[in-house]
């Protein structure tokens, strides 16, 4: 049995122990993002480091110029919500200990990705190193991060738009994503397998978090529907199920061809 079998089959027993753990115990959000995404995706980096070598770099740059605007608009918005457990974390009155998921959860994808559905994997060189091969992401997600904050602090009213989880999400998923693969379009066929398994890995995700009160979704949506229990907006289902582990591999795919 090859080492990738052997995984898979680990991770797989793995994630049921997690489920039948987190219904019995109930964990609070930060240790269900740890057992959902954190520990499987530094399992994953310790086990195929040749390969990994630069993936959570990217997931911490990548998560923190997407999660930290995502999340001020959620807040703002009360596109959802959930429970503060780290009161020293926040910025202007705004919870934001949940940006660590985004770099969690990108992270997790880019490594089953790489490990499981990549046909090319790309090892790094000890001459590649991420900060200086790549200063035009790096430039961009300071530009990002550095745009939010002047928002916040001297137009707030931009995060509070009527169906604000729609508008940012096609911002800073569908949009880029659509423009990646016009310029590489032969990368959506060797993704698209690795994104339906992660999205449905994300539907169970989703309905575990609300099942146990991770989060709830108190603002506006284009609709919802009601999947074994738990209430999920159209919006989350069309931009982070559905398209979220698509639009992360599809840009990390896009900073490993530079």
């Amino acid at each position: 049995m090859t080492k990738k079998k052997l995984d898979a089959i680990f991770l797989f027993a793995y994630f049921v122990c997690v489920l039948v753990g987190v219904f019995l115990f109930k964990p609070n959000h930060i240790v269900g993002t740890l057992l959902f995404f954190g520990i499987p995706g530094l399992y994953l980096v310790a086990r195929y480091w040749k390969i990994h070598s630069h993936a959570f770099t990217f997931s911490l740059v990548a998560g923190l110029c997407t999660g930290f605007p995502m999340q001020v608009m959620a807040e703002m918005s009360d596109e959802w919500k959930y429970k503060p457990l780290l009161p020293f974390f926040q910025i202007r009155g705004l919870p934001l200990e949940a940006v660590g998921w985004w770099v969690l959860w990108i992270g997790f994808t880019v490594c089953v990705y790489q490990v499981f559905f990549d046909t090319h994997p790309y090892r790094m060189t000890k001459k590649h190193k991420f900060w200086k091969n790549h200063g035009k992401f790096l430039l961009l997600a300071g530009s990002i991060v550095s745009a939010t904050l002047f928002a916040l602090t001297e137009y707030p009213s931009v995060f509070t738009i009527p169906y604000a989880y729609l508008i940012f999400g096609s911002l800073f998923t569908f949009l880029p994503m659509l423009c990646i693969l016009y310029v590489h379009p032969h990368l959506f066929k060797e993704i698209f397998k690795a994104a339906i398994f992660l999205s449905i890995f994300a539907l169970m995700y989703e309905i575990v978090g609300l099942r146990v009160g991770w989060w709830t979704y108190p603002g506006n949506y284009v609709g919802t529907i009601t999947i074994l229990g738990a209430a999920i907006p159209l919006e989350e289902i069309c931009m982070w199920i559905s398209l979220g582990s698509l639009a992360a591999i599809t840009a990390y795919e896009e900073i490993d061809l530079r």
